[in-house]
């Protein structure tokens, strides 16, 4: 039986693989050595961003140009902007074109976005205010707005949750503007879930009152009651002390909606990270009070089972002595 030179059968399987494929064969017959091989020999981003572009600038079939972009949203920069710009108006590359266009960072993209909002329609455009809105660009908050007072409800919803993602001031004041002249139940909820969202941005960047603003816009607007719930969750957390009234209006609530919803912000007011200890002494009172009261109308056992399971749930030692 003739023996095999595994050193030269080695080196002819390797010369069949490019890219990804070659890595991963290094990684299983290579070892150490073969990494550090493979990673000396390996393009630079700037070539394998021009090898990616002169497959967009050539005769190759759209599905080679589809996985071409997929690959600039690795290996692109603002070099790879004017060519991704174009497809936004394929509607069987924009898709794709969106998700290099998301990732490289930079004003070049966002600018493209941005001008592509302006000009597209449809599908496309519901498309291109999604990327603006994964990218959580603040300049786009002007263009966004006019498109949430556009006749497309769909165009409209897709603006809305946009500008709740960015959650910049100018993006939140637009939304609590909009609420109230939504005229279809759908394009209030839309609003209300983009208010939720930009409220939640608010707290996070350490502005609670303008939080408390957006939640109890929602919670006066005629909203569905999932979103109403929602927004008291977020008026109590940004009210803190002060929210543990809106907390025991959610657990009285005859509404079994509304109750989950008061057993869910019961788990996290106070609890942190960080921990706010004076805050959640008073939900653990709270919520003890709750169990040993006369029940509400629609309480029960079985309601003060739930509000002590989210009480042990807290995991604050020695509420059960309060």
């Amino acid at each position: 039986m003739k023996r095999i030179n595994q050193g030269a059968f080695r080196m002819r399987w390797m010369r069949r693989l490019t890219g990804s494929a070659a890595l991963a064969a290094v990684l299983l017959v290579g070892g150490a050595a073969g990494i550090a091989r493979a990673q000396a020999t390996a393009a630079p981003p700037a070539s394998r961003e021009q090898e990616l572009l002169a497959v967009l600038r050539s005769e190759s079939t759209e599905a080679e140009k589809a996985i071409t972009c997929k690959g600039l949203a690795v290996y692109g920069s603002a070099a790879a902007v004017p060519d991704l710009a174009p497809l936004l108006a394929n509607e069987r590359l924009a898709s794709w074109a969106r998700i290099p266009l998301e990732a490289i960072p930079g004003d070049e993209a966002a600018a493209a976005l941005r001008k592509a909002a302006d000009s597209l329609s449809g599908r496309q455009l519901v498309g291109v205010i999604n990327s603006l809105g994964v990218r959580r660009d603040a300049g786009a908050s002007g263009v966004l707005e006019r498109h949430l007072a556009g006749p497309d409800p769909e165009v409209a919803a897709a603006a809305a949750v946009a500008l709740g993602r960015i959650g910049t001031p100018p993006a939140a004041a637009a939304l609590a503007k909009a609420l109230p002249g939504a005229l279809t139940a759908g394009g209030r909820d839309a609003v209300a879930e983009a208010c939720i969202l930009a409220a939640e941005r608010r707290l996070a960047a350490g502005m609670p009152a303008e939080a408390i603003v957006l939640c109890d816009a929602v919670r006066a607007a005629n909203v569905s009651e999932q979103r109403r719930a929602e927004a008291t969750r977020g008026a109590i957390l940004a009210r803190g002390t002060a929210g543990i009234p809106l907390l025991v209006e959610l657990l009285r609530s005859p509404s079994k909606r509304l109750f989950n919803m008061g057993l869910f912000t019961a788990r996290e007011i106070g609890a942190g990270p960080p921990r706010d200890a004076a805050l959640a002494e008073e939900v653990d009172v709270a919520l003890v009070r709750e169990v040993v009261a006369a029940d509400p109308p629609g309480g029960g056992v079985e309601r003060d089972v739930l509000v002590i399971g989210a009480l042990a749930d807290r995991n604050v030692g020695g509420a059960g002595q309060r």
